[in-house]
């Protein structure tokens, strides 16, 4: 069994005159029930990845695409259509007024995914914040002490 591949490149969005558009795939246990997937009805809408995007929250990245998802979703690898890499975490979603992206005026309905680009430098960053931590000592052990010594246990 192989870990899944992290993704950092978005699905290109189509040209406004093109009607095909990428798919994603989701992968979850939404709601703690059983092992769904999200097959049908999965189009990327749209997403802020930089130059052609404007992310509206800075080092912040969201795809907002189309999928049959539920509540308890969140956190669910979003799968780009053509190598199976997870580009996103399922962020919230199943919203009918969600803000568009990119300065759009308008609401649309959506899902909406974090990149994991985003995820990955916000993760590295929070932990290179973080204080040295001192070494854990050692925990008092106990030691049993010889006959001699008069047979009993000592420490922790």
């Amino acid at each position: 069994m192989a870990p899944l591949r992290l993704g950092t490149i978005f699905p290109a969005l189509p040209q406004p005159e093109q009607t095909k558009r990428p798919r994603v795939y989701i992968v979850g246990y939404p709601g703690r029930r059983e092992l769904s997937f999200s097959f049908h009805d999965n189009e990327v809408l749209d997403h802020e990845v930089p130059i052609a995007g404007k992310p509206k929250c800075e080092r912040v990245v969201r795809l907002h695409y189309c999928a049959p998802t539920e509540g308890g979703s969140s956190s669910s690898p979003v799968f780009d259509e053509t190598g199976w890499t997870v580009i996103a975490l399922r962020h919230s979603g199943g919203q009918r007024d969600m803000p568009q992206l990119n300065g759009v005026a308008g609401i649309y309905a959506a899902n909406e995914g974090l990149a994991m680009g985003s995820l990955l430098v916000a993760a590295r960053a929070a932990l290179a914040a973080r204080p040295a931590e001192p070494p854990t000592p050692r925990a008092n052990r106990a030691r049993w002490q010889s006959p001699g010594s008069g047979g009993r246990w000592t420490g922790g």
